[in-house]
């Protein structure tokens, strides 16, 4: 038997079935659901849980925590490329099949430019719910969401408000 270290293992390259994406993405869902709270980021526990998991699942030896680490990051930045595109102008979020549609124009010149949006518009979105639970939760969006020149701990007060209140 040949022992292979942590970090050879890491530096192994993962090809992601749409499969193995789903049983990640439930599994890390299923422990927020469970009341983790992930803030910014799961622990190393909760990223070799899922690894363990998988493993067991799939009867694999080779997936580390860096690996569901480093393919998170790839969910994350799918949810914010939903995030950005459901703010384009002409787009509605339809809530029941989780899409963002754009009418034929709109979506004919979107597309020409922008080719890698093409699987979020006017589909339904995969893993939508998951991403939601698992990025969006930690994810400041609109006007929670500070600039990086914001100072931090600052109570927003609304002068409309206010006003209405003296009279």
């Amino acid at each position: 038997m040949v022992y292979v270290s942590h970090k050879d293992m890491a530096a192994r390259q993962i090809s992601w079935t749409p499969t193995m994406s789903s049983y990640m993405l439930a599994h890390l869902c299923g422990l927020v659901t469970g009341g983790h709270r992930p803030g910014t980021s799961f622990k190393n526990v909760h990223w070799n849980g899922c690894a363990a998991a998988m493993n067991e699942y799939f009867q694999r030896t080779d997936l580390i925590g860096t690996h569901i680490t480093n393919h998170t990051r790839t969910w994350k930045r799918k949810y914010k490329q939903i995030v950005h595109l459901k703010s384009l102008s002409g787009a509605l979020w339809d809530e029941d099949n989780f899409m963002i549609v754009l009418n034929h124009e709109h979506y004919t010149n979107h597309i020409k430019d922008h080719k890698e949006d093409e699987p979020f518009l006017n589909k339904p979105i995969k893993h939508y719910e998951e991403m939601l639970v698992i990025v969006g939760a930690g994810m400041a969006t609109g006007q929670y969401a500070k600039g990086s020149s914001d100072p931090l701990a600052t109570e927003v007060i609304d002068l409309e408000e206010q006003k209405t209140n003296k009279a």
